[in-house]
């Protein structure tokens, strides 16, 4: 991966940049990048090398491609505004699934499906693609990718690049959702463990996820002008009350939050890098981004995940738990506590209480208060 250069201003501050080559800029129309974040800048970097891989296995134009092929109907829902209007988080997440099965031959057939014409792709076909997802990931990987499919082919369809959609109706059930969640206990031995083991980043992500109910990508993002200086105004608290403000990536929506005691005294206490303004660092100096003196921020999931794996391991804690479970976790206990929809909703980011439903799960608990409220409630009639 192409590195992000540094410069120093007139006013002493450090900039950093990056500056694509000019066949990337030509066929991409990518352009010069400049931010004080270093963060932002190799996300940036890592953002227009997918573009332009794209770009050079022949999605990304159509000047040399079949116009009956199924390459030619992914770049005409490519400039939909279907397409267009996704966030960049969610449009990452629709080309790693389109790319699991586009550039590979699907049962039987020699052609990968990106050369395949569309005219020869019918509910059998459909189906074969599935089956391919489901045995070389999950079900759950199948269910999504062809979701994505459906979706390109309605457009294809609007369009009259396509006669019928073959990931109509293809009887798919829908999967439960996922219902693990961390006990308190679990959450403080993992960040206990993270922290002797060298991983302080790592616990500072668990304690982030799991008390602000976020979810993991946006958390490890997170720089410190987004803590710095930050208060949130309530009737409830007699004092202004630090918080942290922020804008999620899969939603756009604007979120500030308090922080708890727990939370306001490890960032009190995290040590803030010059070149890097992220709060969650990669601060394990046995690990291969240690470079230069300079402890990076979690890149990429794969990278947290991986350390999770270690700290679970050494806590002797269940396999299972991963960190997109904290989010569904504290989202219960603040149900639990008895958070109105609002409040709930307030705070997770999520627009309508039938998604949030899927992150707050029925718990004993949670019944015995509703009872508690209708005998309460009976008793005083």
């Amino acid at each position: 991966m192409a590195k992000a250069k540094s410069k120093r201003m007139s006013d002493g501050r450090v900039e950093f940049y990056w500056n694509p080559s000019k066949s990337m800029r030509d066929a991409i129309d990518v352009r010069y990048f400049q931010s004080p974040d270093i963060g932002a800048v190799e996300n940036y970097i890592l953002e227009c090398q997918h573009q332009f891989r794209d770009y050079k296995r022949k999605i990304k134009t159509a000047e040399w491609i079949d116009q009956n092929s199924v390459a030619a109907l992914v770049i005409a829902y490519r400039k939909t505004s279907l397409w267009i209007d996704l966030t960049d988080n969610s449009k990452r997440v629709y080309n790693q699934l389109l790319n699991a099965v586009l550039y590979v031959p699907i049962g039987s057939h020699i052609k990968p499906l990106i050369d395949t014409p569309i005219a020869s792709i019918d509910y059998k076909y459909a189906e074969s693609v599935y089956m391919h997802c489901r045995a070389n990931g999950s079900k759950h990987h199948a269910a999504h990718v062809c979701k994505v499919l459906r979706i390109v082919w309605n457009q294809g369809v609007r369009l009259g690049l396509a006669k019928t959609n073959p990931f109509l109706k293809m009887g798919i059930k829908q999967l439960p959702s996922r219902t693990v969640m961390w006990t308190p206990e679990q959450v403080k031995k993992a960040i206990n463990t993270a922290d002797n083991l060298g991983y302080s980043g790592l616990g500072t992500l668990i304690l982030l996820c799991y008390d602000l109910c976020q979810r993991p990508g946006d958390m490890r993002q997170l720089t410190w002008e987004n803590f710095d200086g930050s208060t949130l105004q309530s009737q409830h608290i007699d004092m202004d009350a630090p918080s942290l403000q922020f804008v999620q990536e899969k939603t756009g929506t604007a979120i500030k939050v308090i922080v708890s005691d727990w939370l306001k005294e490890r960032l009190d206490n995290t040590k803030r890098h010059n070149f890097y303004r992220n709060i969650v660092i990669n601060d394990n100096p046995g690990q291969s981004h240690w470079t230069n003196r300079v402890y990076k921020p979690y890149l990429c999931r794969r990278l947290y995940n991986s350390h999770l794996d270690i700290v679970r391991q050494a806590a002797g804690l269940p396999k299972h738990l991963k960190m997109a479970d904290l989010r569904r976790t504290g989202a219960t206990e603040m149900a639990e506590s008895g958070c109105t929809n609002a409040e709930l909703r307030s705070v997770t980011g999520h627009k309508t209480m039938d998604v949030l439903s899927i992150y707050v799960r029925h718990t004993d608990k949670l019944a015995a208060t509703g009872q508690s409220k209708r005998y309460a409630k009976r008793n005083h009639a």
